[in-house]
């Protein structure tokens, strides 16, 4: 028998399944400056994160919470600490990459996708404004970055839209 409906804990989680996969091979690799150790931790902590939905707030507090030093500030001014700055980047690469799978997935279903780089609040980089200023591409080409999908940088605020060829026109 196939499942029809959703359970209320499942229609409304914030969990994603392929963001957490996504974690789960990646979580922690592009953090600078940490043993091994600290690296093996903090993807647990990013894993469980995003599996049970936390917000950024309660993975940045749970990654000081383990690692004091973590704390501390960091050179961009809309991000409060490095382990903020953690949670949002590990967060913004999985769910990039969710969104990007999800779109090519429908896409080798039949279904064309197209996508747009969204610039969000404060500085825009000359690369985020660059993709921006392309408009809607095919989702399986790279913006003008060079990126397939968001974030362009550490601490970016972009995102993506996804859609059906002609859904929006």
């Amino acid at each position: 028998m196939t499942k029809d409906l959703f359970t209320p804990e499942e229609a409304f989680s914030l969990s994603n399944p392929r963001a957490v996969a996504y974690l789960m091979e990646h979580g922690a690799e592009l953090i600078t400056g940490i043993d091994e150790t600290t690296r093996a931790a903090i993807h647990d902590i990013l894993v469980q994160a995003m599996q049970e939905g936390w917000s950024y707030d309660t993975t940045a507090k749970a990654i000081r919470e383990q690692f004091p030093e973590f704390a501390v500030g960091t050179p961009y001014e809309h991000v409060r600490s490095r382990a903020h700055l953690v949670a949002i980047d590990e967060s913004a690469n999985a769910y990039g990459e969710a969104d990007l799978q999800q779109s090519l997935e429908m896409q080798a279903r039949g279904m064309d996708m197209e996508k747009f780089w969204l610039v969000t609040g404060g500085d825009i980089c000359e690369d985020c404004l660059a993709n921006a200023e392309q408009g809607w591409i095919p989702v399986d080409e790279p913006f003008s970055s060079g990126h397939m999908r968001y974030p362009a940088h550490t601490a970016c605020r972009c995102s993506m839209l996804t859609r059906r060829v002609g859904a929006g026109a």
